[in-house]
């Protein structure tokens, strides 16, 4: 009887093997965006990332990390789960190189990724256990009573969130990632983006916010209000 488990786990390993063999290869998203290229990678470890891809000139790349997690395939489609916000993004496959996005950010939705190289880069290293700690460390911060203003916030570098009375937007250098509603919660506003079905939370300071976690962002930014 053991001797038959055994042999029925590797069956199943050798199967998800030679599945994550036939996903594995950087894949780009077509008719994107001119200043952004957007990249998702499938690792032969059944992990994956996506990136953006910002060029300044033919030497000098800055890549930005959208989500990063593992993968797996039902039927024809392609679920990636992420790691650390834990929300899903799905594909359905059209052939053995094209992904049509059925769940994801805003600025992808519909959208195709088409295979550019059946070879995977390298893994993209995070510290992913250190960054679920903070965002739990701050899920637990003493509650204060502060009301969040309308209007737009940003950080030093690159995200917008703009508030309204009951709904958000939120950009990364002008490229739409996600809009909902919001509502707040004590020292939280919580962000429920309609493309994902994902809630995401800001946590509310007397004089700004802090993101816990915002997509394309994995420390935790300040947000303050424009002016």
């Amino acid at each position: 009887m053991r001797a038959f488990c055994i042999l029925v786990m590797l069956i199943f390993y050798a199967f998800l093997s030679e599945s994550f063999a036939q996903m594995v290869g950087v894949y780009n998203l077509v008719n994107f965006n001119e200043k952004f290229a957007c990249t998702l990678c499938f690792h032969k470890s059944g992990k994956y990332d996506i990136t953006l891809d910002e060029s300044y000139s033919d030497d000098i790349l800055e890549s930005t990390l959208l989500s990063v997690g593992k993968y797996f395939e039902n039927g024809s489609k392609v679920i990636l789960k992420d790691n650390i916000c834990k929300f899903e993004i799905e594909c359905i496959k059209i052939d053995s190189k094209t992904l049509f996005v059925s769940k994801s950010f805003g600025c992808m939705q519909s959208l195709k990724f088409v295979l550019l190289r059946d070879k995977e880069d390298d893994p993209i290293d995070i510290e992913e256990d250190k960054i679920i700690s903070k965002v739990e460390a701050r899920n637990k911060l003493k509650k204060i009573n502060q009301r969040v203003l309308v209007g737009e916030y940003k950080d030093d570098n690159s995200l917008s969130l703009i508030i309204a009375k009951s709904s958000y937007k939120l950009h990364y250098k002008g490229l739409f990632l996600s809009m909902g509603s919001v509502v707040q919660r004590g020292n939280k506003l919580e962000l429920a983006d309609k493309c994902l079905n994902k809630v995401f939370n800001v946590i509310i300071e007397k004089e700004y916010l802090v993101s816990n976690l915002l997509p394309s962002d994995f420390k935790g930014v300040v947000l303050r209000r424009k002016k």
